[in-house]
């Protein structure tokens, strides 16, 4: 079953059990799924790359809704988003002094985190970035940017960017120092 499927079938058994905060979410979840769907589905529409005949068939409506549909990690990317705007929304509440709108908040991101992968500790995050770092040939490769892709394609959707970011920038400082 997929990420998708999932979220459809929660949904439905939250509006059987009237349970209004996790409905709304699930909603919205589902509207920025199929929103990112549609877009893709306009991007492939559009495709040059595609020879007349190609695109002839491409443009069937059940042709084009196969291609367009998201598999479970554009799902994920997709949730990580919502959970991101929500992380936003919390701080920003916070500072502003509106705890309930930030309980409100809160709330509707513990919802989201079911659905997301287990976040990394900041421990276990500092390990897996200094395996990723013995692989890496840090002689060759000082740039922040490269070292921070390659860092973030293995954990991507584990830990926050941001976390990942503020601790590289330390570690190749002090490796520099070293050096």
């Amino acid at each position: 079953m997929t990420l998708y499927e999932t979220i459809r079938l929660n949904l439905k058994s939250a509006l059987k059990n009237k349970d209004n905060k996790v409905v709304s979410v699930l909603r919205l979840s589902l509207a920025a799924v199929k929103n990112k769907e549609l877009e893709k589905r306009h991007r492939f529409s559009k495709t040059p790359l595609f020879s007349t005949k190609e695109r002839d068939k491409i443009e069937k409506p059940e042709k084009l809704n196969e291609l367009s549909r998201l598999n479970d990690n554009e799902v994920l990317e997709v949730l990580m988003r919502e959970a991101k705007k929500r992380k936003e929304s919390i701080g920003i509440f916070n500072s502003g002094g509106r705890h309930d709108l930030e309980l409100k908040e809160r709330e509707e991101l513990d919802i989201l985190e079911k659905y997301l992968p287990k976040q990394l500790s900041e421990l276990e995050m500092n390990i897996e970035i200094d395996k990723i770092l013995l692989k890496i040939d840090l002689e060759k490769t000082r740039d922040f940017g490269t070292i921070m892709g390659l860092v973030m394609a293995q954990l991507k959707g584990r830990v926050d960017g941001k976390l990942v970011g503020d601790f590289l920038k330390k570690k190749l400082v002090f490796l520099q120092n070293i050096s």
